[in-house]
Formats: C-alpha cells, structure tokens, sequence
C-alpha cells in the first residue's frame, strides 16, 4: 500500500473527508487505484453527493470486481434511495444478491440484505436474514437488537422483547437496546432498570451510545414522574443529536413564506377553476402538519375502511419532485425556483409518476390495490407542497393535523426520531419551525378554505362522536361505529404513537406539556400567542 493511501485512510478515519478526497485524486493522477477510487467514492458518499460516488465505484468496478466496491456501490443505493425511492433499493437488492451468490455467509452482505428487505418491507425475507446471521453469530448483541427493531415495526412485542434482552445480556451498557425495550415494554421493572442504566459507565459510551441512554433515563424518569432529572436528560440527548446537523430555523421561517406566497400567486387561477370532489379510481389522502400531533390516529381511523389503503410515512411525493427534475438530493428549501419555472404538463407528469410510485409501494406490501381507492400518505411535512398536491390531484382529501403546540412541540423534544427532523432537537428551533408551519398552513387555509380539514386533537378528544360526523362528510364518508374502534384493528403503525393507537380514546396526553412547565418557559415564549 503506497504511502499516499495510507495517509488517505487515516485522513478518512479522522473524518477529514476533504483531505482525503485530495490524496486519492492525487493517487489517481498517476494510476488507476481501484482502493483510492473505492475511498474517493465513500467520501463522497458520506458528503450526501450520491451520484458522483457511483460515477467512481462503477469506474473502479471497471478496474477490478472486487465484492468489497460492490459491497459499497449497494450501499450508496440504498442511502441514495431515502431520495430517489425503492428503484434503488430493488437495484441495491440485485446487486447484493450476486455477493451473497459469491459467498452464502458473508455478514456484511447478509447485513445490507436484511436493511434493504425492511427497507422495501418484505419483513419474511428480512427476517430470515437476520436468524441467518444470529445463527453463525450469536454472541453479536447488534444482531439482537436489530432483529428485535425490525420485529417491534411489524408489533410482534413479545419476540422483540426477549431479542431486547438477549442484546442487553451480551452487552449490559448496549444503551440502544435499553431505550427500544422502554418503547414497547410495560411489565419492565423500571426502578431495577434506572439502576442498571445510571450505573453504565458514560465515558466509554460513543455519541450516539450517550445520546440513547439519555434518552431511556429520561423515560424512566418521566414515567417516575421526576421532571426534573428527565428534562436534564431529554436536554443532554437533545443537544448531542442536535451536533449532527447543520440546520437554520430562521431561513426555514422566510423559505416557507416564499415558497407558500409562489406557489399561490402562480397557480391561483388555476385554483379557482378546480372542480372540488373529482372522483376516479385513485383518491390520495394526505395528512400533514407536525409530528406528535394526531396523524398516526388519524390514518388508523380512515384505515378501519376496506377501500383504505394506510401507507404511512412515504416520502413519494418528494421523490417524484426531485425525480421530475433530476435533482437526485432534491431540497425545496434551496430549489424555490423549480416550483417558480413548473408547467402544468410537468405537474401532470409528476402526479402520474407519484401515483405509479404509490400503487407500485402497495403491491410490494401484497395489498390487493383492486379493492382499494383512497391511499393515506402520511408525510407530514408535504404541507409545504398543498398547492401543488391540489394541481395533481384535484379530488385529493388533506387533512391538517393540529394540536396543542406546546404538547405538540414537547412530545417532539422527548422522543428520538430516526429520520432527518433536524428542528426538533432544540427547543429554541422548534418554536421557530412551529410558527413557520403554522403561518404556511393558516395562509393555505385562508386562501382554500374548502380544500383542508383542520382535525383539532384536543377537540377530537373532547367530543369524538360529533367531530368525527364532521371529518368523515369532509371526507365523503358515512359515519358507522366502525371508526371509533380503530384500535381494534390489525394496521400497522411504525411511528413513535405506535402502542398509543393500540388503545381506545383518552385524554392522557392533553396538557402533558404542564408537569415540565418551569423548564419550558422559552418554549412557551418563543411560539406566537395567535396559535396558542
């Protein structure tokens, strides 16, 4: 290994990806290095710029078809694909295939394998991976925890739960496993489990190994209703997650009211002249708004119809713009001046390829699209798109879901997303995205007034009958019992209210905010008194 690489490597390892992408373009300027191209490409990866990473692991592949850069190549598609969709994954998939053809027992491919199968929710095949893998290696407590992850995401608690514990067995500071087992374990002995946790040593944790244990000490301390020790802990989580983003909540706010006013203004016309209630054969149902604010009950509700389709947190639509206009790391907030040049032929496309791309999700997950109309997308944040959603789909049902924003912006704080939610991790930031989405949607909602449903949690709460007659005739549905029992149902859901939807109605969560108000005072200062 030449000098040169070896100083790339270490370069690369530090996390000083630029100087180690000038030492391998310095390597490659002697020589096709298949090992500095192979590195070149990662460090590009990691820098989110996906396309030139495969640009250069599909030249080293040219050099040498080493499984290593295969190995690599898969993983860019899969990373690549939280933008472009499942095509990638299902490339990623193929690819993967052949290395495991090379070698039936390889971790690492067997790995990516389980990853991409989840990815595309084939859960029997992502399953079977991961008993493949704990099978030849029993004593690897990531193995358990992450077989246990995927179990937890189709509700199979009980077998999760003991994959929890054997992790943890193996592993007792393995805080992860700890903060996942809190999630979905209600016979858990906390007071036994709050000792093991504060008594793990925290300097030999990573970042992200301190980020979950504060996060499982902070439930336990919610749950012992000790605000005091629980904040201390939401916040030293909060601000180590918060470290892994470059993020900027004021430019959010001015973005938002740019995008909202172009939006408008171009298409307003056009607005006027849509016919409300065009039916056809494929109605999408779009819930919006912020996290932790009554979507997932809302998509369990519509879902206890046979002609519901619940698809849960797509990032279709997204996809489709950036597909449209070949921005593979598509960022609205940066690309105004795509929505300001668009054509209506080019919404027309977009809305045909959102809807291949919908109707292909839910044959992948074996749901018989035949029987279905109306298909729930539950991406909150594509309230940013409602004009455009309304060009596409003039017959669209959106649904605005609103609570309480100080429980709103609180169950923000105290719970751990693993998707991109930058705003959420510091409270100063919340208040200032909050009030960027709440003038984006009362602008919308002023200007087409017929064309959103505002569901209100608490009122929905307070007098669910009545309010539940109003929601379903904006739908265009009838009102039967049906819809109350939604926790009855067998519907999946994945996000963090996962067990709550699994209960009937209750008030538990309304005004939760107060036990931590003392702690939240900037929080309270910071949101706008109209939308308290």
């Amino acid at each position: 290994m030449s000098e040169l690489l070896q100083q790339a490597q270490l370069q690369h390892s530090q996390g000083n990806l630029e100087q180690a992408q000038k030492l391998c373009k310095q390597i490659l300027q002697n020589e096709i290095n298949t090992d500095a191209l192979k590195l070149l490409a990662i460090c590009f990866r990691q820098q989110g710029r996906f396309n030139d990473a495969l640009s250069f692991f599909d030249i080293a592949l040219k050099a040498s078809k080493d499984s290593g850069i295969i190995l690599e190549k898969a993983k860019t598609l899969i990373a690549l694909a939280e933008t472009t969709g499942d095509q990638d994954l299902l490339k990623a998939r193929e690819i993967l295939g052949v290395l495991q053809e090379r070698s039936t027992d390889d971790l690492l491919v067997l790995n990516e394998l389980a990853k991409v199968s989840s990815l595309l929710e084939d859960y029997a095949s992502a399953e079977k991976y991961y008993q493949q893998m704990i099978y030849k290696f029993p004593d690897r407590p990531a193995l358990h925890n992450n077989y246990a992850s995927l179990l937890k995401e189709q509700s199979k608690y009980p077998e999760a739960i003991e994959q929890y514990k054997t992790a943890i067995d193996l592993k007792p500071n393995l805080s992860i496993a700890y903060y996942n087992w809190l999630q979905i374990d209600k016979q858990i002995d906390k007071s036994q489990t709050l000792k093991h946790l504060e008594a793990i040593d925290i300097e030999n944790l990573s970042n992200i190994e301190q980020m979950y244990l504060y996060f499982a000490r902070a439930f336990i301390y919610d749950k012992f209703k000790d605000p005091e020790n629980a904040f201390i802990n939401y916040r030293k989580a909060n601000d180590i997650k918060r470290k892994q983003y470059v993020f900027n909540a004021n430019y959010i706010h001015k973005s938002f009211s740019n995008l909202a006013n172009l939006l408008f203004e171009k298409y307003k016309i056009t607005f006027n002249s849509i016919e409300k209630g065009t039916s056809n054969d494929f109605v999408p149902i779009f819930i919006v708004g912020m996290p932790r604010s009554g979507s997932t009950l809302i998509e369990q509700i519509l879902a206890t119809r046979d002609d519901v389709c619940g698809l849960g947190e797509i990032n279709d639509l997204n996809q489709s713009i950036g597909t449209l206009f070949r921005e593979v790391n598509f960022d609205v907030d940066n690309n105004l001046n795509i929505f300001a040049d668009m054509t209506l032929d080019q919404i027309e496309n977009l809305a045909m390829t959102y809807k291949q791309s919908v109707l292909a999700k839910a044959k992948r997950k074996n749901i018989d699209i035949s029987k279905k109309k109306f298909f729930v997308d539950k991406m909150l944040a594509n309230f940013r798109f409602i004009p455009i959603i309304k060009l596409m789909f003039p017959n669209a049902i959106i649904i605005h879901a609103k609570r309480n924003p100080m429980d709103t912006c609180w169950s923000c704080y105290k719970h751990y997303f693993s998707g991109e939610v930058p705003y959420v991790y510091n409270l100063t930031e919340l208040a200032v995205y909050y009030n960027a989405y709440m003038s984006m949607m009362d602008f919308y909602e002023e200007k087409m007034p017929d064309s959103i449903y505002r569901f209100d949690y608490e009122s929905f709460i307070s007098e669910p009958e009545n309010n539940l007659v109003k929601f379903l005739d904006f739908c265009g549905f009838e009102m039967n019992d049906s819809y109350l029992n939604f926790y009855k149902t067998n519907n999946g859901a994945k996000t963090a209210s996962c067990l709550q939807v699994k209960e009937p109605l209750n008030s538990k969560s309304i005004d939760s905010w107060q036990k931590y108000a003392q702690y939240l005072e900037n929080l309270e200062k910071n949101i706008d008194s109209k939308y308290k």
